[in-house]
């Protein structure tokens, strides 16, 4: 359930906090005051493409938050997608977006990407507008309905069939690309390079780390006199000089072995001058023997420096490492076998594709045979919700057509409808008014709210061509839905308005230097005025105001 809406610096809101209730939320106002940017708000929130323009005017960036009270399932699933931990099944998501254009987007004040949010928002909350109205005109749309709606009947039976034309698509691409050269001098030229490229590769004989040993090799090499003047310097002072370090050392154990009798301390430190004295020693002769005394210093550094290019070449080629390499060899490898073996490897992938093919036409016979039952069932729950909402002559069907395999099975369907007596069935796209679209709608939602665990359902211009009868039957619609989901309607009708939990007004001013919008929830009292003014205008007298009351008090009861 969406609990509260909260506009920072969007559009003409210059910062609003709108908490919702349960039940159904009623949202009024007058043309252009704003109540469509709520929606707009909390689309962005929801994943919605972000436009620089929701910038208000002077500000740096807008800030949208919609807080949810979700249930363990949805806790659950978020958790397992996202990795995200929620508190007491409070999700909060939120969006940032600047006035360069960038958004942000968190969940829970996690940063996460436009994908990962699009996974969790289809079941936190719905939005009927009308782009969705107009999306329920195609049939891959009634398609998908119909198996959203037989979801627990077609679940297995679509599972399995994915994961077979997810094989199917698999073996098409293999067979496209190893037939994409069928022309014989183009394969030939092909074979040559892959030869030249596999041979070159291989003659190589490249190892493992082989440019790293190389570089260090050739930094010793080329630097080879500055090393043997050090070692040689090094030597002398340790060892072969009249006053060097180790000369030293023995004149020091000396003088100090002769006074030895005198100081029983001396032991200790004799013991650790010839300790030192032999380390030293050692590490002159280890030092003396790094000495060079090679002649071909510089054809040991031609020939390194030649194999280093050898290596550079083959990684500008093939790849930027050893092992890029030596997996791009692998792929020509491959691809020449493939290339070899062409004729049996067509015969092969054929193979597979009838046998794909056949077990997919078996489950789309399947699949249709059930899409039927559900959507018979689809067929009976909507003409029922129809006949509610007034609409006592509509002749609703839906019509299948076989098509070639695809990703969905092998069905097209057609919504077909005849909203009045007398007419034929025709497609939905080509028959209904907007007053009539507007409660097909409603009624298709009615029955598909009954199938899925989305506790917070918004409608946007669901009263679009509607007045009178067909008003009061879709407040009533309204009413019944929100009884078991949380309901948010904007409106321009009164019979709609009085079915409120709770209602709030939208309004617009305007300054010297702006304009804003701003929202409130209505008091009783403050109900029956903005009902009045919805039937009469401005012109509120003590009959509107009655009949206000009358009818907020008549359907509150509901």
């Amino acid at each position: 359930m969406l609990l509260e809406l909260y506009i920072k610096n969007f559009a003409l809101i210059d910062e609003l906090r709108i908490e919702y209730n349960q039940g159904l939320n009623i949202i009024t106002g007058e043309t252009g005051s704003g109540k469509s940017i709520m929606i707009d708000a909390l689309s962005l929130a929801l994943g919605k493409k972000a436009s620089k323009n929701v910038v208000r005017s002077g500000e740096n960036k807008a800030i949208v938050e919609a807080c949810f009270s979700v249930s363990e399932n949805i806790v659950q699933e978020i958790v397992s997608l996202l990795g995200i931990d929620i508190e007491e099944n409070l999700v909060i998501l939120a969006r940032e977006v600047s006035k360069d254009g960038r958004s942000i987007s968190r969940i829970n004040g996690r940063t996460i990407t436009q994908n990962d949010l699009k996974l969790i928002t289809p079941t936190l909350i719905t939005i009927h507008g009308q782009n969705e109205y107009e999306q329920l005109m195609t049939s891959a749309s009634q398609l998908q309905l119909i198996d959203g709606f037989g979801q627990e009947d077609l679940a297995t039976l679509l599972s399995e069939y994915n994961e077979y034309f997810a094989q199917y698509l698999g073996v098409k691409k293999e067979l496209l690309e190893l037939n994409d050269n069928m022309d014989a001098s183009k394969i030939e030229r092909e074979l040559d390079i892959l030869d030249y490229e596999i041979n070159e590769i291989k003659e190589s004989k490249l190892k493992k780390n082989e440019k790293e040993e190389i570089k260090e090799t050739l930094a010793r090499l080329e630097n080879a006199e500055k090393i043997q003047g050090g070692i040689h310097y090094s030597y002398e002072l340790l060892y072969d000089e009249n006053d060097s370090a180790l000369n030293k050392i023995s004149k020091v154990i000396n003088r100090i072995e002769s006074i030895s009798n005198y100081l029983p301390e001396s032991e200790q430190w004799l013991e650790t001058l010839n300790d030192a004295y032999y380390s030293l020693e050692d590490l002159a002769q280890e030092i003396i023997s790094n000495q060079s005394e090679s002649d071909n210093s510089e054809a040991e550094i031609d020939r390194l420096n030649y194999r280093l290019d050898k290596i550079n070449l083959l990684y500008r080629k093939y790849g930027k490492s050893h092992d890029e390499v030596i997996n791009y060899l692998a792929q020509a490898e491959e691809r020449k076998e493939k290339i070899l073996s062409r004729d049996r490897l067509n015969q092969e992938y054929q193979e597979k594709i009838d046998q794909l093919e056949k077990q997919l036409t078996k489950l789309s016979l399947q699949i249709t045979d059930s899409r039927k039952i559900v959507a018979k069932k689809l067929e009976e729950e909507l003409k029922r919700e129809l006949l509610s909402l007034n609409m006592k002559n509509v002749q609703f069907e839906i019509q299948f057509n076989a098509v070639p395999l695809s990703k969905t099975g092998a069905d097209q369907v057609e919504f077909m409808i005849s909203f009045n007596k007398g007419e034929s069935l025709k497609p939905l796209s080509q028959t209904a008014s907007g007053g009539e679209i507007s409660r097909f709608m409603l009624a298709f939602k009615t029955v598909v709210a009954q199938t899925d665990e989305i506790e917070s359902l918004i409608f946007d211009e669901i009263d679009t061509g509607v007045s009178g009868i067909a008003a009061q039957k879709i407040g009533e619609k309204l009413k019944e839905i929100s009884k078991y989901r949380q309901v948010i309607c904007i409106t321009h009708l009164p019979q709609i308005a009085s079915f409120a939990n709770t209602h709030f007004v939208v309004e617009k001013t305007q300054s010297d230097v702006d304009t804003k919008t701003s929202i409130k929830m209505l008091s009783m009292d403050d109900r029956y005025q903005e009902l009045a003014k919805m039937m009469s205008g401005t012109n509120i007298t003590d009959n509107t105001l009655s009949t206000a009351k009358e009818m907020i008090a008549k359907n509150m009861e509901m």
